[in-house]
């Protein structure tokens, strides 16, 4: 899903208002919205383990809150790789297309060269 999408389905937001967002302000109210999520499926899971255990038999197990919450991808940096600066150029060149920007060819190529520099860092350290 596109992040304008998820900036107007699920947080309300025009285009406009989208277009002014900062990165870190839109991921700010998506982890919120995380938040948020997260307490109404508590509170679901607290009622339905709640008449799960009022409804189960004298031998029955127990069921507690977690037995009834979804299971969720965790975002995060555990287990994943460092992105590297050839992608961060990549994604950075995509955004500012998309805003409508210009991208600087002499800036893009400083970048570049540090980029071959760390490359050429990591490959001594083999």
């Amino acid at each position: 899903m596109s992040l304008w999408a998820v900036a107007e389905i699920e947080l309300g937001k025009s285009r406009d208002e989208f277009g002014r967002l900062t990165p870190r302000e839109f991921q700010a109210l998506v982890d919120q919205r995380d938040t948020v999520e997260e307490r109404l499926d508590f509170r679901a899971a607290l009622i339905a383990s709640t008449i799960a255990n009022v409804n189960r038999t004298k031998k029955g197990k127990a069921w507690k809150i977690s037995d009834f919450m979804p299971k969720r991808k965790r975002r995060g940096r555990k287990g994943k790789r460092k992105q590297t600066v050839r992608e961060q150029i990549a994604l950075a060149k995509a955004i500012t297309l998309a805003f409508g920007g210009k991208l600087l060819p002499k800036r893009l190529d400083q970048l570049e060269k540090i980029d071959r520099a760390r490359q050429f860092d990591q490959s001594k350290k083999r």
